[in-house]
């Protein structure tokens, strides 16, 4: 199955996206591959293959594949980064990227609401 990701806070370029073609499924995928991989990206870094990629905030990374990605981290915060099907995401597949120092965030406004300042009412309904 295809994941379409998405990342808060940022645009980003996709560099490359590949598969890995003898594998059915995550185990399949060796260290050797991974680091076969890694080698062709340093060798299409060294090449110039890389130029004018259109900005993104969602990509699909394909079935056991995978998607490199380039972006300037200069936007402090803590940013969700995530699998846009939802059950997905609630089983972890997500992460959350913190740039930046509590010294970079700016300032929280005074008097802005928090969690603890809203009670909801309570409201006992008759559902039988």
């Amino acid at each position: 199955m295809n994941h379409p990701f998405h990342l808060h806070g940022y645009s980003f370029c996709v560099m490359y996206a590949g598969q890995f073609i003898n594998a059915r499924n995550k185990d399949d995928i060796t260290d050797e591959d991974v680091a076969r991989e890694i080698i062709a990206h340093k060798n299409r870094l060294q090449s110039g293959y890389y130029q004018n990629c259109a900005p993104k905030d969602t990509m699909i990374v394909p079935n056991t594949g995978f998607v490199i990605i380039r972006f300037k981290a200069d936007n402090p915060g803590w940013w969700f980064f995530h699998c846009h099907f939802s059950w997905h995401t609630a089983t972890g597949m997500n992460v959350v990227l913190h740039v930046g120092t509590e010294y970079d965030l700016p300032d929280i406004p005074l008097h802005f609401p928090q969690c603890y300042n809203w009670t909801p009412p309570i409201i006992m309904n008759n559902y039988y």
